[in-house]
């Protein structure tokens, strides 16, 4: 397996957000609360560390190029807000 470790600005994240599943078959449904969501923005806007997002590589027809390993919860509050 191949591994790409590398951290991405906020604005790449968001410009992905087209090329990424979220809801593989791993993943549970979206269960952030709003202050869940708000503490990551605030750890985020401080620029501390968080914890890493895990994403596979596909070629699906639909444009999809990524589906998440881990991390759902971070992707969707970045894209949220």
């Amino acid at each position: 397996m191949k591994m790409n470790k590398r951290p991405l600005p906020l604005a790449t994240i968001c410009n992905y957000e087209k090329r990424i599943d979220p809801t593989s078959d791993c993943q549970r449904s979206p269960a952030w609360s709003r202050k869940q969501k708000q503490l990551l923005l605030d750890t985020i806007l401080r620029e501390y560390d968080i914890p890493k997002m895990y994403w596979r590589a596909v070629k699906r027809p639909d444009g999809i190029e990524y589906e998440v390993v881990d991390g759902q919860q971070k992707l969707r509050t970045i894209w949220e807000f």
